[in-house]
């Protein structure tokens, strides 16, 4: 586990795994949270709000319970998106479109049509919710705490210089 220097933010599998007993995967990640420094900043990222909330409608039940609501809350703090977070966005997407989008859609013209029809995230084989919460721990020089493979993500955002990511589910 490398030494943040602002910080963590972890990604909406890593929080799951936190709150859930029976993941395998549970033990690991709360015993490595418990073993950091009391004052090093760890945040949730308001995406994972979002998905988590995507999970319980698609359940058609709470995903979590108001218990783990406030106690997600209380330990986490919420990382916002904010007009900063915009940029990195940005950079790592047009990285992806370089790097990924087929070849027939770079040409210039066909860019003036996509700002009408995007190129979407499973074209550039991402998940566009895991874009904006890199984005946000680029914006906040956080490490990003995933157990996802984030190939595709990782190389634009490495070919940029900006991304520290850890996997402390891995068994």
């Amino acid at each position: 586990m490398m030494s943040a220097k602002y910080g963590y933010l972890l990604d909406t599998n890593i929080l799951s795994y936190w709150v859930n007993e029976n993941a395998k995967q549970h033990v690991r990640v709360k015993e490595t949270i418990s073993a950091l420094p009391k004052d090093t900043p760890v945040f949730m990222s308001a995406i994972s709000w979002g998905e988590m909330q995507f999970g319980a409608c698609v359940n058609s039940r709470p995903v979590l319970s108001e218990v783990d609501c406030r106690l997600f809350e209380k330990t986490f703090p919420t990382a916002p998106v904010t007009r900063h977070t915009d940029q990195y966005y940005g950079k790592i997407k047009a990285r992806l479109f370089e790097k990924f989008s087929p070849k027939e859609l770079r040409s210039k013209e066909k860019r003036l049509r996509m700002l009408v029809d995007p190129v979407s995230g499973e074209q550039l084989g991402v998940d566009e919710n895991d874009v904006w919460i890199v984005a946000q721990a680029i914006e906040r020089n956080l490490v990003l705490v995933s157990n996802d493979k984030l190939v595709r993500i990782k190389e634009a955002a490495k070919d940029l210089g900006l991304l520290n990511v850890e996997n402390w589910a891995k068994i």
